[in-house]
């Protein structure tokens, strides 16, 4: 059996896949781009040791933040644990909110294994050549996606065959964590004010010096320090950028999880982790009594 618990930042995935664990008796997956970094601590809103609750969680400071480590990677090695779980006749539970990471995880994703040797060009450009060569390529891809825009162009580069990537390879049943887009705003703001506090922009210069991989680096709450230790953007219109950049991602992670994928949303406002995990619980059994 495959659970994943989705939901935008701040919904309260990380408490509800924890209580969740604890009733399954089984290991969290995280599906968090890059919580998977070591030493992101505050800015990723980690789950540290202390708060997971006694529960493995796999692909939480996977890798130092000075190695790319990308979705491709992800795939391989989260349907490694996948399979161990499922030998060991363990509930399978995912829990977090990089939808690309987790469509990627549970349907035919194929990437290409030959890297491009050519240059890749503007964004401007694969998408007008994609428009008129291979449309199919661009579905549900946004103009100003260029991480997903450089993929499909690698794959119609490299004439790789089309993956069906709206069959899954697993069946799989997915939560999702509804908490309305004021209230996640208000939320996040909230975080991202004690993030400061807690000393995120020593973090960020830290890592920073220590040196970022390019995929590491486009975390939101790190790119933003760019400007200001450069001297363009003063510590304010950082924090800012940080609340602005966080809202548009919470828009694209509802947008995404609604289009992408089967979600049994539950309304997530005013109630427990605890009384939500009792509510999937609930929800699984009464499945498999009518199966």
């Amino acid at each position: 059996m495959i659970i994943g618990i989705v939901g935008a930042t701040g919904s309260g995935k990380s408490a509800v896949g924890i209580a969740l664990a604890q009733a399954l008796s089984t290991d969290i997956i995280s599906v968090d781009a890059y919580q998977i970094y070591q030493d992101m601590d505050i800015g990723t809103a980690k789950v540290m040791p202390h708060e997971q609750g006694g529960i493995t969680h796999h692909f939480i400071d996977h890798v130092s933040a000075q190695t790319s480590y990308d979705v491709t990677m992800y795939q391989k090695e989260a349907r490694a644990i996948i399979e161990k779980l499922q030998a060991a006749q363990k509930t399978v539970l995912l829990v977090g909110g990089s939808g690309y990471y987790l469509k990627a995880l549970l349907h035919d994703f194929k990437f290409s294994k030959t890297p491009l040797t050519e240059a890749i060009p503007e964004p401007e450009v694969i998408w007008r050549t994609l428009s008129e060569n291979a449309p199919d390529l661009l579905k549900n891809v946004h103009p100003n996606n260029h991480k997903r825009l450089i993929n499909r162009y690698q794959r119609y580069v490299s004439k790789e065959a089309r993956s069906p990537v709206d069959e899954p390879i697993y069946p799989y049943t997915l939560y999702g964590l509804d908490v309305a887009l004021p209230e996640l705003k208000k939320r996040t703001d909230i975080r991202i004010d004690r993030m400061i506090e807690a000393g995120l922009e020593e973090e960020v210069q830290r890592v920073m010096n220590a040196g970022m991989s390019p995929t590491a680096a486009e975390a939101i709450g790190y790119k933003e320090w760019k400007a200001y230790f450069a001297g363009i953007l003063s510590k304010a219109e950082v924090i800012q950028q940080i609340k602005v950049h966080t809202h548009q991602y919470i828009k694209k992670q509802r947008t995404y999880f609604t289009r992408q994928f089967p979600v049994a949303w539950m309304d997530a406002l005013n109630q427990s982790p605890d009384t939500l995990a009792r509510q999937i619980i609930a929800d699984i059994n009464n499945k498999a009594s009518t199966h």
